[in-house]
């Protein structure tokens, strides 16, 4: 079994996570994997300034239409406001549409009803899974708080609409976020103290309030054991034969060693906090410095998030 079928056991993963944890760029990762395993994927977001479009350097991304950006792999936007627009249209009422956007309304329409939001965002993600319109859909979904309210936000308003189209729209989004072979979600965090608590907090409520899949979580920027933290500084130097090094040096040395150490030490407690609290499959991607983010990074994630997610259900990794 090679790993699009680790894509292709649900169609739409929600990626979501605290700010600040790498959620976006794990879902660059993920689309990134997907795509070349020869699967047609959708990397849809929900903002206009998202660090997609930076990434990809795309200055004015389309709004109602897939923008390709390489082989297999397109872009999405999809605003409140957009998501309204082609519901009305779905329904024969384009004259409506057309007079909210000339009355400049159609914003104060689309936050009118509590949930109706994310009931036409997600609807929109049903549209184009419907449509075929990709193999793969991923969504880089808001932060945990606001993703949990996606999620409910469907039950709920079935539960409160008596009926008609808007009631049936709830209905069709519940089961597909319900359907684990259609959707799941995947939470990101990073090995602090307030992310870990808040992805553990996120995916009890998920369990809680929901029936929604959970996948494997991404723990990011991971410190990794380095060799000779342990080894005095002058010592290690005077056996590799190098200069002398001069006791200022030495203390910076010691001081950054410490610094590591504990880090891996903090970070140690709390893997383990981690898998007290959630039994779900986890993938570790390791901290890279900020001057090398772009295309290299996210390819060497993308390979990374490949290798564990092939390790941890026993797939062999397909190079198409």
């Amino acid at each position: 079994m090679d790993i699009r079928q680790f894509f292709l056991k649900s169609h739409i993963f929600i990626i979501t996570g605290k700010g600040g944890t790498g959620k976006t760029v794990s879902s660059l990762a993920l689309a990134k994997l997907a795509s070349e395993q020869g699967l047609k994927t959708l990397l849809v977001t929900l903002e206009t300034d998202s660090h997609i479009f930076s990434f990809f350097e795309i200055e004015d991304p389309p709004i109602n239409s897939s923008l390709e950006v390489d082989n297999n792999l397109s872009l999405r936007l999809i605003t409140p406001e957009e998501a309204l627009l082609e519901y009305l249209l779905e329904h024969g009422l384009g004259k409506i549409s057309r007079k909210l956007i000339s009355t400049n309304t159609i914003d104060v329409i689309a936050n009118a009803i509590p949930g109706i939001q994310e009931i036409l965002v997600l609807g929109r993600l049903k549209r184009f899974e419907r449509d075929r319109l990709a193999d793969v859909i991923i969504l880089d979904a808001p932060a945990t708080g606001h993703a949990v309210t996606l999620l409910t936000s469907p039950a709920g308003l079935t539960f409160a609409a008596r009926g008609g189209a808007l009631k049936k729209q709830a209905d069709e989004v519940d089961e597909m976020l319900k359907d684990h072979s259609r959707c799941q979600v995947i939470l990101v965090t990073i090995p602090e103290e307030t992310p870990v608590n808040e992805v553990i907090d996120a995916a009890y409520a998920v369990e809680e309030k929901t029936d929604v899949a959970l996948g494997p979580m991404i723990i990011n920027q991971m410190y990794t054991n380095l060799e000779g933290l342990d080894i005095n500084p002058i010592e290690a130097s005077l056996e590799a034969g190098a200069p002398a090094i001069d006791t200022k040096t030495e203390a910076l040395l010691l001081q950054a060693n410490r610094f590591r150490m504990g880090k891996i030490e903090a970070q140690n407690e709390l893997l383990k906090k981690l898998d007290e609290k959630i039994a779900l499959p986890k993938i570790y991607l390791p901290l890279i410095s900020e001057e090398n983010l772009g295309q290299d990074f996210i390819a060497l994630l993308s390979k990374e998030i490949g290798a564990q997610i092939a390790s941890m259900y026993d797939f062999e990794i397909d190079n198409p």
